[in-house]
This record gives structure tokens, sequence and C-alpha cells, in this order.
């Protein structure tokens, strides 16, 4: 495979996906299930942020990059 055969991703949108990985990676790991905050998982704690920060931050990258352009 070539270099050709990739695309290059802005700095932004690589930041905000490793992110998510760690995110991921750190909420979801099997410690997170024992852990409650008000009788709730950190687990799921963790999922509904996910929820809410994923789109909220995307939509802020792809705002203040369309206003750079």
């Amino acid at each position: 495979m070539g270099k050709d055969s990739w695309f290059l991703i802005p700095k932004k949108d690589g930041i905000f996906f490793i992110g998510i990985v760690v995110y991921v990676v750190m909420f979801f790991l099997p410690w997170t299930h024992e852990i409650k905050i008000l009788n709730v998982s950190l687990l799921a704690w963790g999922g509904a942020l996910l929820f809410l920060l994923a789109p909220i931050t995307g939509i802020i990258l792809t705002l203040i990059d369309s206003t750079d352009r």
C-alpha cells in the first residue's frame, strides 16, 4: 500500500477521534460497572455523557472549521 491510499485527517478531527477513543476506553472498562453515583453505575454515566458530549463537540468543531474558511 502506498502513501496515496490514505487520506489526511485535519488535526482537530484527529484529536477529537483520539479523545473519543480514550473516553470510551476509560469509562467502559470493567471496574466502571461496580462504581455507583446516585445509584447509577459509572458505565451508564459515561455512556450518557458520551451521548451528549460527542455530538455537541463535533458540531462546535464543525462550526469553528466552517468560520475559518
